[in-house]
């Protein structure tokens, strides 16, 4: 090619870099100052390349390549060298393979060290050039000649042959620890340090990620924890001075999780009766024993025992018109879930139980859609000759415990509104209590809650007060029946020692401190099956209805049909009448009552007295609450 310069020799296949256009200076054979015409006319060579100081050997024909002075036989020879160019490596420079500098005759090249970098001073004392400083030289020859001595280098390479390392960027041999750094442009380029640099950055993007996510996390439980009070809460409102610290020490923040927006409001409340006109009549913050206002059947005393709350408010909201109805709330905030859950359990035995002065469980309510627990009764209060009904709902939502008691005079409000306007109230907290909010809030009858001394038996809620003192019910420890002190009305021609079941039990109730023979006696039987249970409850009605064909004394009423929903989706079924007996002169009255509740018996039988009785309705309420609580235990 034309365009090659016309001294040309081929040279080791390393990255070249720049190069001058100026073309290079062959020096002369004669010169004496190798180093100054290095410096002047002619690039420095490289290690092993034509143009190293020092003097060569003889030149020598290409023919013998034996005679070429290095050890290598694979001496590079351009295939494509043009005119101009010779094929005889040149005659002055001896071209060592193994990449050593031109040496003199008395030097052993095996006992002097290779040089470690390309650039550096050799063992005669002469510095190899820069690479900028290499001739230009066509890019297919270069590639050729680079390729080709690769290859051959890497096929004759001695193991225990030192390698050449590349200069580092810096352009000279790598600086120790310990010497110091002028310039930072001298600074060596690690290869490791990119890599050390990128995982750096990724550990940081990591750890900043993880931080959003730490800190969304903690914005989102934040606003689930309790909303504060806009004022003290351990101290009575304006309405209540006398009223209790209604916040407990074991508040750490010392605030109040139940703020008047989230008690009953005069909206929620019209609900109850849409066409009265509803206002607040008292705002309390924490309550007391003596304090006025208590919810049916949970007075102070009647939930001894269940978890401390941090914070109790109660509201009393009251209506205009004749037979005005009333409500009252109170709510009870507790510092965890569980232990709302626990004073839940509390609250609702004591509800099951209603041991409050004059009041009688009238109907147990099963409410569902309000919060995370619910339930409900309707209890009736006697106060002298005035008669009131009181619906009351018990709801946990997280850990705020509602009451809602409506009142109204000789006529109870239905459980579904009293439940409709729990849900009302529920909504409000849900979200700051941590709990259930509500769906359709709705009410059916059931039993009541749990309650009594003895479950599966009556409990003194469920029979009603008599007299004119009120008197209160209790009852004996149960037992196996006693034929002599159970021998009913006369009709039953059941054994109820002998009956076939696998257990039997027997319990009296007699009115506190009182000296009269009234009394109630109650039979619970556990039959092997839902139909042997049915069919012995059968048995003893039919045994009423054909008593006074055995009994020429016995005079037995008109059968009355009670039932209604047990627990457990157990249905409840059975009879009550009146049976009188004839000796002599004297008349005796008692009121029977029998009912099945799934393999469950209950047979009632009271005795009337001349001026203690119970009511027709009353007895039949009792007799069906009989039934509801067999079906409550196993």
């Amino acid at each position: 090619m034309s365009d090659e310069p016309p001294a040309y020799r081929p040279r080791r296949a390393w990255r070249a870099e720049p190069v001058d256009d100026r073309e290079p200076t062959t020096p002369s054979e004669d010169s004496d100052d190798s180093t100054s015409t290095a410096a002047t006319d002619t690039p420095e060579a490289d290690d092993g390349e034509p143009g190293a100081g020092g003097p060569g050997p003889d030149p020598v024909s290409t023919d013998d390549p034996d005679a070429v002075g290095s050890d290598d036989p694979e001496a590079v020879v351009p295939e494509d060298a043009d005119a101009g160019v010779s094929d005889d490596p040149d005659p002055d420079v001896p071209d060592h393979a193994d990449g050593a500098e031109g040496t003199s005759p008395t030097t052993d090249d095996d006992d002097a060290p290779p040089p470690l970098y390309r650039d550096e001073t050799t063992a005669s004392g002469s510095e190899t050039p820069p690479e900028s400083a290499a001739p230009d030289r066509s890019d297919e020859t270069t590639i050729l000649s680079r390729a080709r001595e690769r290859k051959r280098a890497q096929a004759t390479r001695d193991s225990d042959e030192t390698t050449l390392l590349p200069r580092t960027a810096g352009g000279g041999r790598v600086r120790h620890r310990t010497e110091e750094v002028d310039d930072e442009d001298d600074l060596e380029i690690d290869p490791k340090a990119d890599r050390r640099r990128l995982l750096l950055l990724v550990g940081a993007v990591a750890v900043v990620a993880i931080l959003g996510l730490v800190a969304g996390y903690a914005i989102i439980t934040t606003t689930r924890q309790p909303i504060a009070a806009p004022g003290p809460s351990t101290t009575a409102g304006p309405t209540d001075p006398g009223a209790s610290p209604g916040t407990n020490p074991s508040d750490p923040a010392g605030t109040a999780l139940i703020t008047d927006a989230l008690m009953l409001s005069p909206s929620q409340a019209g609900t109850i009766d849409s066409k009265r006109t509803w206002k607040v009549a008292l705002t309390q913050r924490g309550t007391s024993a003596d304090s006025p206002n208590h919810p049916a059947c949970l007075a102070t005393e009647a939930t001894e025992g269940a978890p401390t709350p941090q914070q109790t408010v109660l509201r009393l909201l009251s209506s205009n018109g004749a037979d005005a109805p009333a409500a009252l709330h109170q709510a009870t905030s507790y510092p965890t879930t569980e232990e709302a859950a626990q004073a839940y359990a509390y609250a609702a035995r004591s509800l099951g139980d209603c041991a409050m002065t004059g009041g009688w469980i009238y109907e147990g309510h099963l409410i569902g859609g309000v919060g995370d627990q619910a339930v409900g009764v309707t209890v009736q209060v006697l106060d002298g000759s005035t008669t009131e009904f009181r619906t009351v709902a018990l709801t946990r939502t997280g850990r705020i415990l509602d009451v809602i008691d409506v009142a109204k005079p000789d006529k109870a409000v239905t459980a579904k509104r009293v439940a409709e306007v729990a849900g009302a109230v529920v909504d409000t907290q849900c979200q700051a209590a941590g709990g259930a909010c509500s769906d359709e809030p709705e009410a059916m009858d059931g039993p009541p809650p749990l309650g009594g001394d003895q479950p599966g038996f009556l409990a003194s809620g469920d029979l009603p007060p008599i007299g004119p003192d009120l008197a209160r019910w209790a009852g004996t420890t149960p037992g196996e029946p006693d034929p002599d002190l159970l021998r009913g009305s006369g009709c039953e021609t059941v054994d109820w020692s002998e009956v076939e079941a696998e257990s039997r039990s027997h319990r009296t109730y007699l009115l506190s401190d009182s000296s009269s023979r009234f009394g109630l006696d109650e039979v619970v039987i556990t039959a092997e099956s839902d139909k042997a249970a049915t069919k012995l409850a059968e048995k003893v009605r039919d045994d009423w209805k054909d008593c006074s064909k055995r009994q020429l004394t016995a005079t037995v009423g008109s059968l009355t049909d009670v039932s209604g929903p047990g627990a457990k989706s157990v249905d409840v079924t059975g009879w009550t009448t009146e049976v009188s007996q004839k000796a002599d002169a004297a008349t005796t009255k008692y009121r029977v009552g029998i009912v099945a509740a799934g393999p469950k018996v209950a047979f009632l039988f009271l005795n009337p007295q001349a001026d203690t009785d119970v009511t027709d309705d009353q007895f039949d309420v009792i007799t069906l609450r009989a039934g509801q609580r067999a079906s409550q235990v196993n």
